[in-house]
């Protein structure tokens, strides 16, 4: 089982975030949180109306992090609260299984308060002192300039990318964007 020991920092508006991993008991309130995410349609592939995991299904996947070596499922918790996440899982393949893909998401309300940059950079840190990751790799959506900034600032570089690979209902399209980033 991957871990970390809890970390608190600062966000913009003065609130203090704990990151820490997360557990069973949770997955109710990540579920929430992960709806939340959705509903504000930003930067996301899947729509709310196919988000349809319930709460045991959330509870597994968790679980799948707390049982899966070198996995990491990490929580922004603001008084009490999830705000944001973030998630890394290696692949299973073994010949991939040296890099892993994240995912990550932050409550519309807590967005612009520094909790997406604090999220990676202690999943980074957690990464860079695990000697079975060499690279994180992830997919972001080319009309998401905030999360594009962040991946670049932190080291991140484009290796790919998907013109017009997403659709959204208005005919409007946006392209899906590969980064990685080599430990």
């Amino acid at each position: 089982m991957a871990y970390t020991d809890p970390v608190t920092v600062s966000a913009r508006n003065g609130g203090q975030v704990v990151l820490r991993c997360a557990q069973d008991q949770d997955a109710a309130e990540l579920l929430d949180c992960a709806r939340e995410i959705m509903a504000a349609d930003v930067g996301n592939i899947t729509t709310p109306e196919e988000f349809t995991i319930n709460v045991e299904q959330e509870r597994e996947w968790i679980r799948g992090f707390l049982d899966g070596p070198n996995a990491l499922l990490l929580l922004a918790v603001a008084d009490g609260a999830i705000v944001g996440n973030i998630s890394f899982r290696p692949h299973e393949r073994a010949r991939l299984r040296h890099a892993g893909v994240l995912g990550m998401g932050v409550r519309p309300g807590w967005q612009g308060q520094g909790i997406g940059e604090a999220l990676l950079r202690q999943l980074l840190h957690w990464a860079r002192r695990n000697p079975q990751v060499e690279s994180v790799h992830l997919q972001v959506l080319g009309n998401n300039p905030r999360a594009l900034r962040l991946y670049y600032k932190c080291g991140f570089t484009v290796n790919g990318v998907k013109p017009r690979a997403v659709r959204y209902g208005d005919g409007s399209y946006t392209d899906e964007i590969s980064m990685h980033l080599l430990l």
